[in-house]
């Protein structure tokens, strides 16, 4: 079977997300167009994309073991190992349940350049930059959105 594959990069680490399925990835390329890049990717992400229903939960449960993460998001399950730098998950094709394991794959990786991510829109001008951290809708994107004279950084995590 064929994959394709684009590059990622957030927070200066590259991640080329593969797949069988060029439409979904496509509409990622759209949905992340501020990350795609042509650098090769620091870690591969191999994504099987399935219509099996999983079950609904709120919690997401990460495990290691060995630089090895197991990682069950209800709605996406997977693995990532940091020794080989290759990630293998299960997800239906849609853009909010790639956010979410995007979210929690980071939040790993990121720990391995003494990284973090921030619920927070940020904006950078010359030698500044800018971090607008809240609750969810108090504005952090409107915020992004209209300061014209800055270049964006991200309007939902830094």
């Amino acid at each position: 079977m064929n994959r394709s594959s684009i590059i990622l990069t957030i927070g200066d680490v590259s991640v080329r997300v593969g797949s069988e399925n060029e439409s979904f990835l496509r509409d990622l390329g759209q949905y992340y167009s501020n990350f795609v890049d042509q650098e090769p990717g620091d870690i591969a992400a191999e994504i099987h994309l399935t219509h099996q229903t999983y079950t609904y939960s709120d919690e997401i449960v990460v495990k290691s073991e060995n630089n090895k993460y197991t990682i069950d998001g209800g709605e996406f399950k997977g693995e990532l190992c940091l020794n080989s730098r290759i990630a293998r998950f299960s997800m239906r094709p849609e853009a909010s349940l790639f956010d979410s394991f995007l979210r929690v794959f980071y939040s790993i990786l990121l720990t391995e350049y003494n990284s973090f991510l921030v619920h927070a829109a940020g904006l950078k001008k010359d030698d500044g930059a800018y971090l607008f951290s809240g609750p969810s809708s108090s504005g952090k994107t409107t915020t992004a959105t209209i300061a014209n004279d800055f270049n964006e950084i991200g309007r939902a995590h830094v």
